[in-house]
């Protein structure tokens, strides 16, 4: 498990094997690229390593660190742009036995963005410097009273539907507020 928030280049990166021990100093980041990480995730297949990529307007390029926050490996998305990067999830195909990364471009902090993107690449080996577009699947959220077609993922339809309630409570918290945190 990897303790990651906004983190900069220079900044100590906390590393923990379970989530009931104390975290230990892994490391100092000194990639001058990795200037704003906002998703971290476990490699699960290289142990000790972990994936990250950088927030908004960075490269469209992940990046393995090690558990000393070393560099590792670049790997850039061909044919997507990082418009607001804030998330990496991971996904286990049992029946195929592969492993996906699933990266969330759903940052929107203005409020002026109608759709969020997920972005779905098979987890990458260290010989691979670049994944073409054929190799990335998006799921836009679908716009209001519309249904989703053409479902690439598990369960998207189920996790907009979620999203999509949870942004609606947070809105009704915000309008009970002020309207402070939503646009209308």
């Amino acid at each position: 498990m990897a303790s990651c928030g906004q983190r900069t280049a220079h900044e100590a990166v906390y590393v923990n094997s379970s989530y009931f021990e104390p975290q230990k100093k892994g490391g100092v980041l000194e990639n001058p690229k990795l200037n704003e990480i906002s998703g971290i995730i476990a490699s699960r297949t290289m142990p000790g390593y972990y994936w990250v990529h950088n927030d908004s307007g960075g490269e469209a390029e992940l990046y393995l660190i090690n558990e000393q926050a070393k560099h590792v490996a670049t790997v850039q998305l061909e044919g997507i742009k990082n418009r607001d990067w804030e998330e990496l999830g991971y996904y286990q195909d049992y029946a195929t036995d592969r492993g996906y990364l699933y990266i969330g471009d759903i940052g929107d902090n203005a409020a002026k963005h109608k759709q969020i993107t997920l972005y779905r690449i098979e987890e990458p080996t260290l010989n691979v410097p670049k994944i073409s577009t054929e190799a990335l699947e998006n799921a836009r959220r679908p716009k209001a009273n519309t249904e989703s077609k053409g479902d690439t993922f598990p369960k998207t339809e189920e996790l907009m539907k979620e999203l999509d309630k949870e942004l609606a409570r947070l809105k009704l918290i915000s309008e009970r507020r002020g309207g402070i945190a939503q646009k209308s």
